[in-house]
């Protein structure tokens, strides 16, 4: 399977990781991080603490550790954290890594759901989304949104999905929206036109336009089978959060195996990890998980 953000950049990318690696470890006499063999991204959430005090620094940290990009979390006033679309830009790519998505909340008004005219948050997307496009972002993923059991809501941000998803593919980006354990509730509000709010949002929107990215921990916590649901809609998961309860491997409770499998079938374009909770060693931890991605058999190599 090729993952989407394979591409001319990568090769020096890589070399640049290899590089910086090898200078890093012959200052401090350690041994040189070989380039890893598996492209994974990592959701600068994980780090985010860092990223707002030292984007710089952290950017370089997480680029020693083997990861070939970046999902960013902290996307405000026409920043991310706190840096131009191409200072941003430019950091990554200094660091050896490229810009692949980003995660934004620009949630409805009442009055917005009620009247179905979304023109105030569609201002806001224009300028997101010419942001975005300068940062270099290939996916915008919409982090979260407020879905009650209220199918006229599901309704309504069904056609405002559409609508991004529009002026996102206008501008060469694809549009997404990202699962919390809620989303797969079973919701008898539905009336049957759906099993929960995700497998609604699925059928109601136009694949052309807004694919899912599937969190394997949030969607086992609510009671989903990820494997399953990626299976059951072919196309629609373009990027995964790989997520565990903490690090990848350690709870049981997410098949890897069956969520790759199923991934690589369904037509995914990227993994990305992401690491929630607290820890001393956040960087350790992270590279455990590093580590289980690249090891195991079921994640696809660069050549695959």
């Amino acid at each position: 399977m090729k993952i989407t953000y394979t591409s001319k950049l990568m090769a020096p990318a890589l070399l640049l990781v290899a590089i910086s690696a090898w200078a890093c470890s012959a200052i401090s006499g350690k041994e040189a991080i070989k380039p890893a063999n598996k492209e994974i991204a990592l959701q600068l959430y994980s780090v985010q603490s860092d990223m707002k005090k030292d984007p710089r620094g952290t950017l370089n940290k997480v680029a020693r550790l083997g990861f070939a990009a970046v999902e960013t979390a902290d996307y405000k006033d026409g920043k991310f954290y706190g840096l131009t679309p191409e200072e941003f830009r430019s950091e990554v790519e200094k660091a050896g890594m490229i810009v692949l998505s980003s995660h934004v909340v620009k949630t409805l008004s009442q009055k917005e759901v009620r009247s179905g005219d979304f023109s105030d948050s569609m201002r806001w997307w224009d300028k997101a989304v010419s942001d975005h496009k300068r940062a270099g972002m290939k996916y915008i993923v919409m982090a979260w949104a407020p879905f009650p059991a209220d199918i006229s809501v599901l309704d309504a941000y069904c056609k405002y999905f559409e609508q991004i998803g529009k002026k996102c593919r206008d501008a060469g980006i694809k549009f997404g929206y990202h699962n919390h354990y809620k989303d797969f509730y079973p919701e008898k509000s539905l009336g049957g036109k759906a099993k929960n709010s995700l497998e609604y949002i699925l059928l109601k929107t136009d694949p052309n336009l807004v694919f899912v990215q599937i969190d394997t921990h949030n969607a086992v916590m609510g009671g989903g089978a990820p494997a399953e649901f990626i299976r059951s809609f072919p196309g629609r998961f373009k990027l995964l959060h790989i997520k565990d309860k903490y690090v990848l491997g350690e709870s049981g409770m997410v098949g890897f195996d069956a969520v790759f499998k199923s991934a690589k079938t369904g037509g995914a374009e990227g993994f990305i990890l992401e690491q929630e909770g607290e820890s001393a060693n956040p960087y350790d931890d992270i590279a455990k998980s590093f580590s289980y991605l690249q090891n195991a058999p079921f994640v696809p190599s660069r050549s695959e």
